[in-house]
């Protein structure tokens, strides 16, 4: 995927999470680490929050899990993310996410007073 697009996006922040697991901090880093820690999870918690489920469950569950397969928020299943990418049009170019399902409709604007 080009442009810093990856499929699950979410999930691939946790799968990063482990490379923080190594680090020998101490004092304040070890509380910069928890923050950190609490930054990455953040992402997927808050599109499992929107999507009516309880982002600390997902949270766990994908950290279970291996590789591609987390939490797709448009079916509400566990899923292997690589192969439901919507985030790209055909010739491999990102295409922009829907805002309605976010916002809901568009209201209509009258412009002519």
């Amino acid at each position: 995927m080009g442009d810093g697009v990856v499929p699950g996006g979410g999930v691939a922040l946790i799968r990063a999470q482990k490379a923080l697991d190594n680090l020998q901090l101490e004092g304040d880093e070890v509380i910069v680490l928890a923050i950190v820690r609490r930054a990455v999870e953040a992402p997927l918690r808050q599109l499992s929050d929107n999507a009516g489920q309880e982002g600390a469950l997902i949270d766990n569950e994908v950290k279970k899990r291996k590789g591609a397969d987390g939490y797709n928020v448009g079916t509400a299943s566990m899923a292997t993310l690589e192969s439901q990418s919507e985030n790209s049009s055909a010739d491999g170019a990102p295409t922009p996410p829907d805002p309605a399902p976010m916002f809901g409709p568009t209201p209509s604007v009258r412009a002519d007073w």
